[in-house]
C-alpha cells in the first residue's frame, strides 16, 4: 500500500498538503457521515494509518526507508528459482545414475541393461504423472 497513494498526494508533500487532504478524506469517509458503509470505512482507516504515518517525521523517514529497500526488483527471482531446481535435479539423475550403475549394472535379472538415473527418473515422472518434468532432466524438449 503507498501511502502517499491513499492520501492523493505526491511524495514530495508537505506537512500542510498532508493536513489537508488528511482532513478533506477524513470528512468524506468518516463513518458517522457513511453508516453501515464498510468499504468506506475500511477507506477511513487506510486514510488514518496513511496520515498518521506520513505526518510524524520520524515514521515518514522509516517508511522511506522500507519503501526504497522493498523496491529492489525480484524480476530475477523466478530464473533463480528454476536454475537451482534444474541443477537439484540434474544432481539427483547424476545419483541415480551411479547408483544404476554400481547396483543395477551387475547383471541384473534376466541380464537386462541397467537403467541409468535419467531413465528412471523418467519412468518415476510418468508414474506421478510428470513426464515433461522427467523429459526435461533427461534434456529432451
Amino acid at each position: 500500500m503507498n501511502l502517499y497513494q491513499v492520501l492523493g498526494v505526491s511524495p514530495q508533500a508537505s506537512a500542510a498538503e498532508l493536513k489537508a487532504a488528511y482532513r478533506k478524506l477524513a470528512r468524506e469517509l468518516h463513518p458517522d457521515q457513511n453508516q453501515g458503509d464498510q468499504a468506506k470505512e475500511e477507506r477511513f482507516k487506510r486514510v488514518a494509518y496513511a496520515y498518521s504515518v506520513l505526518a510524524d517525521p520520524e515514521k515518514r523517514a522509516r517508511y522511506e526507508r522500507i519503501k526504497s529497500t522493498a523496491a529492489i526488483p525480484l524480476a530475477g527471482a523466478r530464473n533463480f528459482v528454476a536454475k537451482a531446481a534444474a541443477d537439484v535435479l540434474e544432481r539427483a539423475a547424476a545419483e541415480a545414475s551411479k547408483y544404476a550403475a554400481t547396483q543395477l549394472g551387475k547383471g541384473g535379472a534376466l541380464g537386462k541393461k541397467a537403467a541409468t538415473g535419467a531413465d528412471i527418473l523418467l519412468e518415476v515422472g510418468k508414474e506421478w504423472g510428470q513426464e515433461r518434468l522427467a523429459r526435461f532432466v533427461k534434456g529432451i524438449p
